[in-house]
């Protein structure tokens, strides 16, 4: 398949700007804001458990992943809106949905690992364009930064692989040798979250690729560094030892962070969260 870029005419100044912040992360975050709480932003009552959740806060618009149907539901405001793909031929079908992610860009970005292509889709899910990732023997999951680039899991090769945001090229890859399975995978600042259950290890890279830590259980950092955890009891503050977040009791949930919202989700009910940080 012919590669269909998203954006055209793209600025050589920003293009090596993006480039420039990418390869000298830092953290831009290392102020210390401890956590408050953790507060209910928005709310969805759901007919199934979808593989994954992604949310629009502008729009109050939920995407739902059914990797079974290849298929992806829209509601708004509460209610059902539209559904995407299914499998098929065309160019809003699937032939194996893995993963979505909703970009700051406002558009719905999903990955299909058959045709090793990255589709784009409007809020209300018209199709707009799609980028070729056929250089990516396995794509499995993916997460995109604030940059418009693109972190993939390659499933073959065992390694996340950098897109470049222009042209969608491979710039880097890291984590060979150290990464077996990707479950969950997401962005908090300057650091790339990647959840092994099998293993039941999280691994914390910089985004330029350098590994920051590991840590026991699904235990990832947040916007500031602090140090969460996750378990079906909840949300948990673990270097002052705090509950910051508590399931209702005997609601088995997962969960996904996107743009900084926690999506948290049980069989029929998603919970949009946000932080709420002390001054």
């Amino acid at each position: 398949m012919e590669r269909m870029r998203f954006f055209k005419g793209r600025n050589i100044i920003l293009k090596a700007l993006v480039l420039l912040i990418i390869g000298c992360a830092v953290n831009r975050f290392s102020e210390n804001r401890a956590i408050e709480s953790m507060v209910e932003h928005d709310f969805l009552d759901i007919s199934f458990h979808a593989d994954k959740v992604s949310y629009s806060s502008m729009h109050r618009t939920f995407f739902a992943l059914n990797k079974q149907e290849n298929s992806i539901y829209i509601y708004k405001n509460g209610v059902f809106f539209n559904i995407i793909g299914r499998s098929g031929f065309s160019d809003d079908n699937f032939r194996r949905l893995s993963d979505i992610y909703y970009g700051v860009d406002g558009f719905l970005y999903a990955l299909d690992s058959f045709e090793k292509s990255i589709k784009k889709f409007d809020s209300d899910g018209k199709y707009i364009g799609q980028a070729s990732i056929n250089q990516i023997s396995s794509p499995e999951r993916f997460v995109m930064t604030q940059y418009g680039s693109f972190f993939i899991f390659d499933g073959h090769s065992k390694e996340i692989i950098y897109l470049d945001p222009f042209d969608y090229s491979p710039k880097f890859t890291f984590g060979r040798f150290q990464i077996d399975s990707v479950d969950m995978m997401f962005i908090m600042g300057d650091y790339l979250n990647i959840f092994d259950k099998d293993r039941n290890i999280t691994d914390i890279f910089y985004i330029n690729g350098k590994h920051e830590n590991s840590y026991r259980g699904l235990t990832f950092y947040d916007l500031f560094r602090n140090v969460l955890s996750f378990t079906d009891e909840g949300f948990r503050d673990i270097r002052r030892d705090m509950a910051v977040y508590s399931i209702p009791s005997g609601s088995f949930a997962s969960f996904n962070i996107e743009n900084g919202f926690y999506l948290l989700q049980s069989e029929n009910w998603v919970r949009v969260l946000r932080v709420v940080y002390e001054m």
